[in-house]
């Protein structure tokens, strides 16, 4: 598996695009969301995965070939555990593509992994469409401006210990460089 640049993250968004599940890799995809992406070639890739923070990773792809499913061994070996024992954490998340092929190579076909605790489990995971939401013009709206009171509140988006690692940084400062969503940039600046 490569890992990528900035730019070059665009060519995986179609391995992501439409599926719920993998929201939060879009995220980091686009800028909005630290961590490291990987594919496995450059032209037309058919296997990526997305490494959140230390913490999700999030694969999406073919894995039937061979030479994948050896792929994602290694990076589990060279990236995955290594970034976790840094962190001092002893588990983490993956997100995959619903098929049978991604259940058994993590089920039961890693060495490494079967003396862990590994266990599957689904997640709901849903999409806001504001426009099924908005009232229309003529709809009676109470009046709310009697006793409002409006109050800020920050809240970190990642705990101080992910404050170290390189891609974070990087992210964050990107974020900066570019002036995109400054607001939520809260103490990480």
């Amino acid at each position: 598996m490569k890992e990528l640049n900035y730019e070059e993250y665009e060519i995986l968004e179609s391995l992501f695009n439409q599926k719920k599940q993998h929201i939060p890799a879009l995220s980091v995809l686009r800028g909005s969301y630290p961590g490291r992406v990987f594919a496995d070639v450059m032209e037309r890739p058919s296997l990526a995965i997305v490494w959140a923070t230390g913490r999700w990773m999030y694969a999406a792809g073919d894995i039937n070939p061979e030479q994948n499913k050896e792929a994602v061994k290694l990076f589990l070996q060279d990236v995955v555990i290594p970034d976790c024992k840094a962190q001092n954490r002893s588990w983490f998340e993956i997100y995959t593509d619903d098929s049978r092929e991604w259940e058994k190579l993590f089920l039961g076909g890693m060495d490494k992994l079967n003396k862990w605790n590994v266990d599957k489990h689904l997640e709901s995971v849903y999409v806001f469409h504001p426009e099924q939401f908005n009232r229309r013009q003529n709809d009676a709206k109470p009046d709310i401006t009697n006793n409002l009171r409006i109050e800020f509140s920050e809240y970190p988006v990642l705990p101080d210990a992910y404050h170290h690692l390189s891609y974070v940084c990087n992210c964050f400062n990107r974020l900066l460089s570019d002036k995109r969503d400054g607001s939520a940039l809260g103490n990480y600046t």
